[in-house]
């Protein structure tokens, strides 16, 4: 018996098509509609006519227009006083030169400000100022002037629990800066007649006809303390007119001495 030969079937081999994509017309027409309007926003930020160009850079998310003004002080009146003179900057472009004029005119105003930092949120089209002052701790006579916590002198005071010197030529120096701060924190003094007067860099407590030569800051409350009965004892001893000398005092040592009627003065 002759057997038949069975063929195998052979797929015919298929040529591989070119997919040719084609950009559809609804994303062609958004992609023209987008390119004609930024052309159309740059023509318009880019013309010479100062009304639209004013405009648009007033709509920008990024603008140097001043629009808002807000002012940090430790000081309520320094605040309040700032916000009335600087309300003029509102609607203008922050630079350098307004940058400048601030800070003049808060030094010119209070002279007793100590520091100043402005910044400028360009997102929010915001100025901030922050402004720090300082107290004055004592009035100087006869030269008419406030001494403030760092040691400088000032024309005016934001604050009145200050207390008054004589300054005859005075040197404020780190030394007596100390000695004054604590009378002013305490108001505390030997005797309820007692003025302070300070002859170039000495610092004297002159009590009616007693003159005490404070020496330097150390041992506040101690000499204080101790004043109380030297005092009485140099009254038996000296009657109404002598001298307490406390230069030495870290060393143990007080010296009183009788001194004559005008001495005192």
């Amino acid at each position: 018996m002759v057997q038949k030969k069975i063929k195998r079937y052979k797929p015919k081999k298929r040529f591989k098509t070119n997919v040719i994509k084609t950009i559809r017309r609804k994303n062609f027409l958004i992609f023209i509609s987008f390119m004609a309007f930024a052309a159309f926003t740059f023509f318009i930020i880019n013309t010479k006519t100062p009304i639209l160009s004013k405009k648009i850079k007033n709509l920008s998310v990024f603008s140097n227009t001043i629009q808002k003004i807000l002012i940090n002080s430790d000081s309520l009146k320094v605040k309040r006083e700032a916000m009335f003179l600087f309300s003029k900057y509102l609607g203008k472009e922050f630079d350098k030169r307004i940058e400048d004029e601030i800070k003049e005119t808060l030094k010119n105003n209070f002279p007793y400000v100590s520091d100043i930092k402005t910044n400028f949120n360009f997102v929010l089209s915001k100025l901030n100022i922050n402004i720090e002052t300082e107290k004055a701790i004592a009035y100087l006579t006869p030269i008419n002037k406030y001494l403030l916590e760092s040691g400088r002198f000032s024309e005016k005071s934001e604050n009145d629990d200050f207390i008054t010197i004589e300054c005859n030529e005075c040197i404020i120096d780190k030394k007596n800066l100390k000695i004054i701060n604590k009378f002013r924190e305490t108001k505390e003094f030997p005797l309820p007649d007692c003025k302070i007067i300070i002859e170039k860099q000495t610092f004297n407590l002159v009590c009616g006809n007693i003159v005490i030569e404070w020496g330097d800051e150390k041992y506040f409350e101690n000499k204080l303390e101790k004043l109380k009965y030297v005092i009485e004892d140099a009254r038996n001893k000296f009657g109404d007119y002598f001298k307490i000398d406390l230069k030495f005092f870290s060393n143990g040592k007080i010296i009183v001495s009788k001194i004559k009627a005008n001495e005192s003065k």
